[in-house]
């Protein structure tokens, strides 16, 4: 997930910046100066795992970019802080990028939930955001001017696995979700395209984002019997409620998973209770 998010994220800030700094505004800083991109991070907090993966894959891009000769004969350098997971504090720190570390471009923090209130920020100072990590529609129908998609709408995340169930004659659907901005959009997208395909949902709950224990909610959904289960997930609550289902011995036909299965550590933790999770986007 992070790689193609990277490899789309590189090929707009190539181009953003070669339209921004053809503007004789933007070039006249000296050659040697670089183009300073920053970024809030989550590399603390219930965001950590994919906040880190994301920090890395940004990494990568930059090292990969100044090895091949800079970009627009200028070297490019991150800048980054941790938001510890908090809407309130990547605001802040996006205020402080802004206006304190005087970057060129800002990259979105991980989650809708902190782009949210972080592209307000942008948009006050008029300063463009390129949204790495979130895929809210609110986000976007805010009729801001400054933050940039380059991912998909949550809402059709759960597309393809329903379309792939009524193919396969799957018709009991189960839906569980975090209670946070881009799950709650994801399984909202779920419910529309499962009624219109004529499928049934025969549950659909939601529970705090941080839960671990999860014995009881995959109690109620074996007891609903579903032949596909889909979860609007991150990291932590996709891999407990592999596990609980591994040991309470729920086997659907199909489960699909948002974010967690994407992410390296999804297969690490579990092993073989890892298998046959899809991950959808």
């Amino acid at each position: 997930m992070m790689a193609r998010i990277i490899l789309g994220l590189g090929r707009f800030l190539f181009a953003w910046l070669l339209c921004w700094f053809a503007f004789p505004s933007h070039a006249a800083a000296p050659a040697e100066a670089p183009i300073r991109i920053g970024v809030t991070v989550s590399l603390s907090g219930k965001y950590e795992g994919p906040g880190t993966a994301e920090l890395e894959g940004l990494q990568i891009w930059v090292d990969d970019v100044n090895a091949r000769g800079a970009l627009l004969g200028r070297k490019v350098e991150l800048v980054f802080h941790d938001d510890q997971s908090d809407a309130e504090m990547s605001a802040k720190l996006y205020e402080r990028l802004i206006v304190q570390d005087k970057v060129d471009l800002l990259v979105g923090p991980y989650s809708s939930e902190l782009t949210l209130i972080a592209s307000g920020i942008a948009e006050r100072h008029n300063f463009p955001m390129v949204a790495a990590g979130a895929a809210s529609s609110v986000i976007w129908e805010q009729g801001f001017n400054n933050i940039f998609q380059i991912d998909a709408g949550a809402a059709t995340y759960m597309h393809l696995p329903l379309r792939f169930a009524k193919q396969q004659g799957l018709s009991r659907i189960a839906l569980l979700h975090a209670e946070s901005e881009f799950p709650q959009e994801v399984v909202a997208g779920a419910r529309k395209e499962a009624a219109a395909l004529g499928l049934s949902i025969v549950f659909d709950e939601s529970y705090p984002l941080g839960t671990a224990n999860f014995s009881r909610l995959v109690e109620r959904v074996q007891a609903a019997g579903p032949e596909v289960v889909l979860g609007g997930t991150y990291l932590d609550d996709s891999i407990a409620l592999m596990r609980q289902a591994k040991l309470s011995g729920l086997s659907p036909k199909l489960i699909a998973f948002t974010v967690g299965p994407a992410l390296p550590e999804f297969g690490e933790v579990l092993g073989e209770d890892a298998e046959a999770v899809s991950y959808t986007h």
